[in-house]
């Protein structure tokens, strides 16, 4: 891989000076060894080493969070926390590996180690589950496309909060299908939740702040995987240690499981609400907006010396996804525009919504809606405005084309005419070689190149 990269990666933006900021590095470290130390160890009999660790591992992350909100240049850029929909998800995201962690760790050596079971038979006892979450992992995805993150993200959390306990409960029955079988729900629910909860996530961010939250998600899987392994191990060590014969050992270790068990359940259930209230708080306007206010230069410099990323324009109106109908239907009356691309949080397509979509949407789910002159004919009728209501409050997504028809940054302009002649279109999305948005050109863009270009230049 490290060959392969060497020979075609290449830079998509301008290399600017980097600078490691030490001060905030030795914060952070100090923090997250303080942390998972005292948290690995507050079960054992060392706790005023545990305490102490703990209280020096807050003290210095309070500090390492001060100094990054007072530099210019912070290691990592914390603004997006301030973004409830992005935190939730964070925390969703933390919480769900944790238990991921936790019970993919526990189960097999709890299995091997109190019940005797071999370690091909405690890899098979989770094999079906991690199957399982491969399986559900697009279908999660397609299912958030279609559907938004308001049901996926608060279920994907429930089952994770129902079946990690009744799994911790099964591993007391020495019977390895009962625990296979409630072990499944448990990781399905972590493939309904991981990977919707980050596309939901930073789409709540304006688009200027997405790195910062990229590197933020990324930080949150590492600090999650130590968490959950120091929180699990720590728990059911205490127990195990407690136990003193062969017998009373394994009904420690039992006892041990359970009460993991049931802090997982209890981490889940916050999850579960922060998955019911996060996709439904209301999100800031300017997560949606024109491309203009991200970095689109870094996106068109693979295409500087392209004809069509000069004529085309780059300060381009778009939604995302999970915004409502209801907010493109706003963009489209205040921008005076008829249509708008959708895009991920990558920059990539995922549809494109007309304000024709739109019309067609009520029309279809709202039998008295004839034109638009019947939201004025009916505005006095609280069961048409009801009906509306619940139509325009619908994610955008739901009433997208896809796929969409677009065109390569270096085509040339004969071909995107005839893209744009034979499909009947009035512009069309520009898209660079790795599929990510850089522009729209229409054919006003085409006519007024060739009339500069032709038209003058003959006269």
């Amino acid at each position: 891989m490290f060959i392969i990269g060497m020979t075609t990666a290449y830079n998509i933006s301008e290399n600017v000076k980097a600078t490691l900021d030490v001060p905030s590095v030795t914060l952070v470290a100090i923090a997250l060894l303080g942390l998972l130390y005292g948290i690995s160890t507050i079960f054992s009999p060392a706790k005023l080493v545990a305490v102490v660790s703990l209280v020096i591992g807050i003290a210095t992350l309070t500090l390492f969070v001060k100094r990054q909100n007072s530099i210019d240049d912070p290691l990592v850029n914390l603004k997006p926390l301030s973004v409830f929909p992005f935190t939730a998800g964070v925390i969703i995201n933390v919480i769900a590996l944790i238990i991921v962690f936790s019970m993919n760790i526990l189960v097999p050596m709890h299995l091997q180690s109190i019940q005797g079971a071999t370690g091909l038979q405690a890899s098979l006892v989770l094999f079906p589950a991690i199957l399982l979450a491969v399986i559900f992992g697009p279908v999660a995805g397609k299912i958030y496309d279609s559907k938004g993150a308001k049901i996926i993200l608060p279920l994907g959390m429930l089952l994770m909060a129902i079946f990690s306990l009744t799994t911790a409960w099964a591993m007391g029955q020495d019977t390895l299908w009962l625990i296979t079988l409630l072990y499944m729900p448990a990781i399905l629910g972590s493939a309904l939740a991981i990977g919707p909860v980050q596309s939901f996530s930073l789409s709540a961010l304006p688009r200027s702040l997405n790195p910062h939250g990229v590197t933020i998600f990324s930080t949150s899987f590492q600090v999650a995987g130590c968490v959950g392994t120091a929180l699990s191990t720590g728990i059911y060590g205490a127990f195990v240690a407690s136990g003193a014969g062969a017998a009373d050992s394994a009904n420690a270790a039992n006892r041990g499981f359970l009460v993991v068990g049931a802090v997982l359940f209890v981490l889940a259930a916050i999850a579960v609400v922060l998955g019911w209230t996060g996709t439904r708080a209301k999100v800031s306007n300017n997560v949606a907006g024109t491309a203009a206010e991200t970095s689109n230069q870094e996106a068109t410099s693979l295409a500087s010396d392209s004809l069509v990323a000069k004529l085309m324009q780059e300060d381009i109106y778009f939604l995302l996804p999970n915004n409502t109908i209801r907010q493109g239907l706003h963009m489209f009356v205040d921008k005076r525009i008829s249509g708008v691309p959708l895009l991920k949080d990558s920059r990539k397509l995922a549809g494109f919504v007309s304000d024709g979509d739109v019309l067609d949407v009520i029309g279809d789910s709202v039998p008295a809606f004839t034109t638009p002159y019947a939201l004025l004919a009916h505005n006095d009728s609280a069961e048409f405005g009801t009906d509306v209501a619940e139509v325009l409050n619908r994610p955008i997504s739901s009433i997208a084309t896809k796929p969409v028809i677009t065109v390569n940054v270096h085509d040339d302009l004969g071909h995107i005419s005839s893209v744009l002649a034979d499909k009947h279109l009035k512009k069309a999305p520009v898209v660079a070689d790795d599929g990510t948005v850089v522009g729209i050109i229409n054919r006003s863009d085409i006519n007024r190149y060739l009339v500069s270009t032709f038209v003058d230049a003959a006269e």
